[in-house]
């Protein structure tokens, strides 16, 4: 969640980077907790994206999960605010060159979600209000550079116990705050399959910068998006996970792109 939602709410998964000169640098840590390296060679890598956001002070990051050859899904919390923002493929936040990036030409957030942040205001516990709809299609032109393409989602439920592979650029450590140098994945349980109507918890491993990111699941050696990453239930990120059923919202995808 980005800074201005994070003073509101102060137990919620910061879903981008701490504000910084440069949010998109990280030159001193490693990833998402807990988890791997992972090169850009991997089968996961090929549809993982980093976002970094701009509003009139500074810059945030997030990740993002590419859905068509102009689009990617991401959190609706990391499009609040947004004046500009750039597409990274890439699976090291050190590259920047004109193959590798893209420029953010069009948001579109899940309608749902501004009435959740209507209930959310003066609330300090994040399971006090559920079904945020923490969605938004950030659209690009230019295609997709090699290697990359759009992931597929699962469509039937997620079981409590069931491994899934959740991936971002965000924290290494919540309380450290150590910044990632690029994309890190780790295999986690899920806790509650049916924590609310359209969102699912899992263990800890997400934490700040890692917002928008996925929970994949594995069907027949198929990797299959479940979730993207909304929020967490403490600032430190040493609780579990909750993350937005991509399933549940597949028609206003569909429509959106």
């Amino acid at each position: 969640m980005n800074k201005k939602i994070l003073v509101l709410f102060v137990f919620c998964l910061v879903a981008c980077a701490p504000r910084g000169e440069n949010a998109f640098d990280g030159e001193n840590s490693s990833g998402i907790i807990g988890g791997k390296k992972v090169s850009a060679r991997s089968k996961i890598a090929k549809f993982i994206v980093a976002v970094v956001t701009q509003d009139e002070r500074s810059q945030s990051l997030c990740t993002g999960v590419i859905i068509s050859p102009s689009a990617i899904l991401t959190a609706a919390h990391c499009a609040m605010g947004m004046k500009a923002g750039r597409i990274i493929f890439s699976s090291s936040l050190k590259t920047r060159s004109a193959e590798t990036m893209r420029t953010v030409e069009r948001v579109v957030v899940e309608p749902q979600y501004a009435a959740a942040l209507a209930k959310l205001r003066g609330q300090t516990d994040p399971s006090a209000v559920k079904n945020w709809a923490d969605l938004s299609i950030m659209k690009f032109s230019g295609g997709l550079p090699n290697g990359f393409e759009p992931v597929q989602w699962l469509e039937e439920p997620l079981r409590n116990g069931e491994k899934v592979a959740l991936a971002g650029f965000g924290l290494t450590d919540g309380v450290k705050k150590t910044e990632s140098k690029g994309l890190r994945a780790v295999k986690v349980a899920v806790h509650e399959a049916q924590y609310s109507r359209t969102e699912f918890t899992v263990a800890k491993g997400a934490c700040h910068g890692d917002s928008g990111g996925p929970a994949f699941a594995i069907r027949n050696k198929e990797i299959l998006l479940a979730g993207i990453t909304s929020r967490g239930f403490d600032a430190a990120c040493t609780l579990d996970s909750i993350y937005t059923r991509v399933s549940a919202f597949a028609a206003w995808i569909h429509s959106s792109m």
